[in-house]
């Protein structure tokens, strides 16, 4: 039988219902709390592996109503924290996608960031050096309130020999790879690292026993490097790390063989910038030695053989934007201090137009003893502004090229009374030269000075007593 519900009382449960779905978020007595962030996070921070990265949630107001509030942070697509300061250990190189989720359960609000999390080993000032009778590469981040590294060698290789005695250090960038390639003397051998983690990629014996590989640089444009061993050229593949002695196995030479200076200088073309020749010093013969690069042809040949020869080279560099030369050398003779500064001649003959231009000495002179620049003096020349900066003891002085004699009598810059500069390092940019000094300590003697050579000298910063005795400096821009 059929059962029929009264008019009055339908309208009653009808109001009953309604009332148990009540709608709060519409309600006027109870409404949305709606969240508000303060401030907004960045879009980029930078953490270390290793190391644990803190960042504090926005502060938020709520409106209408105080709710718990919930925090949910993000790296990488997973879920690290539910707190509202973030801790999170870098664990994974690279730049990470970050998200922060902050919620009261009626609205929620979303911020985007990104972490980059740093490589051990980045830009700064690298430094060879010696202590307790073992080779170091100490390093000094560019980063801010970065502390220095003392022997980054053992922290990423522990069990292994890097020799008792530093030889040379060369920094390469090169198709996306960056490599540091390091020579030791006891053992004598030749490490390749990459340089990110400072992982090492292959050892390689030197091939002559008992000779150091005690040079090391490349041109700049491919992925091969060349070394000076004991005064013999080779060259090195980035894949493929064989000696090849190719350049100098030439008659021109008795018995083919050059006992070469550890500097070598690659010289653009002044008219396109390619490599247009290589320039060289024959220790044995006290000539300066040049190779066509462009040709790739013939023999490697003698310059200046009148003019510049029975010389022992103190350092050479470039100038005029690298089309040009200047070298310190002692004369074998008189002993004395001389500087010449040439050009080394171009050789662009296939299909250019342009006749090859032979060498040519734009000034020589002897140096006067006032001048403080020695055959022990550290050297290093700007190739835009033409100053040649050099050392004499803990006093740094610089020479205008093109004043042909106007040299200094007072130094621009003075370390500690007590050290010695060792090397002389320009950043990229020329704007920085950073200056490497032992002092008489036994533990750790090696300081690294930078001032702003745009600034008058100012001193930018001191790392005093960071390493060992230091042979030797190089940049990663």
């Amino acid at each position: 039988m059929k059962q029929y519900l009264s008019p009055a009382f339908v309208l009653i449960l009808a109001f009953g219902l309604s009332g148990c779905f009540k709608d709060d978020s519409t309600d006027p007595s109870n409404p949305i709390s709606e969240l508000t962030a303060t401030t907004t996070l960045l879009e980029k921070y930078e953490t270390e592996k290793d190391k644990t990265f803190v960042l504090s949630a926005p502060e938020v107001i709520q409106t209408n109503s105080t709710k718990e509030i919930t925090y949910e942070w993000e790296i990488d697509y997973k879920v690290v924290s539910k707190d509202k300061e973030l801790r999170y250990l870098g664990n994974k190189y690279g730049e990470l996608p970050g998200r922060l989720v902050i919620s009261n359960g009626d609205t929620h609000i979303t911020q985007y960031f990104k972490l980059n999390v740093l490589y051990s080993y980045g830009t700064g000032v690298y430094a060879l050096a010696k202590q307790d009778g073992k080779t170091v590469l100490s390093y000094v981040p560019f980063r801010k309130n970065a502390e220095p590294y003392l022997d980054i060698l053992r922290v990423e290789n522990p069990d292994k020999d890097f020799g008792k005695e530093p030889a040379a250090v060369h920094f390469q960038s090169s198709y996306g790879q960056d490599v540091i390639y390091l020579s030791t003397k006891d053992p004598n051998k030749l490490f390749m690292f990459e340089a990110n983690m400072m992982t090492l990629l292959q050892e390689v014996p030197t091939p002559r026993q008992g000779i150091p590989i005690d040079y090391i640089t490349d041109n700049g444009n491919d992925t091969s490097v060349s070394v000076v061993e004991g005064g013999r050229l080779a060259g090195i593949s980035r894949d493929n790390a064989i000696f090849d002695n190719y350049r100098f196995a030439y008659s021109f030479i008795p018995n083919g063989i050059a006992s070469l200076s550890n500097k070598i200088l690659y010289i653009p073309s002044p008219r396109n910038g390619y490599l247009n020749s290589t320039l060289y010093f024959d220790n044995g013969s006290g000539r300066f030695v040049s190779f066509d690069e462009v040709s790739q042809s013939g023999a490697p040949k003698f310059i200046f053989e009148k003019e510049l020869t029975g010389l022992d080279l103190v350092d050479m560099d470039l100038v005029q934007h690298k089309h040009e030369v200047v070298a310190v050398c002692t004369d074998r003779t008189s002993g004395a201090v001389c500087l010449a500064w040439f050009t080394p001649g171009t050789y662009e003959t296939y299909g250019s137009g342009y006749k090859p231009e032979a060498p040519a000495i734009k000034d020589k002179r002897e140096v006067p003893a006032s001048a403080h620049l020695s055959k022990r003096s550290e050297i290093e020349m700007s190739e835009t502004t033409n100053l040649l900066f050099y050392s004499d003891g803990s006093n740094l002085y610089a020479y205008s090229v093109t004043s042909k004699g106007n040299f200094p009598k007072t130094p621009i810059f003075s370390t500690s009374p007590d050290e010695v500069i060792s090397d002389l390092l320009f950043s990229k940019d020329e704007g920085t030269l950073y200056i490497a000094a032992n002092g008489s300590g036994e533990n750790r003697p090696g300081s690294i000075y930078a001032i702003d050579v745009n600034q008058k000298y100012k001193p930018l910063w001191a790392k005093k007593n960071i390493t060992g005795y230091i042979k030797q400096l190089f940049e990663r821009p």
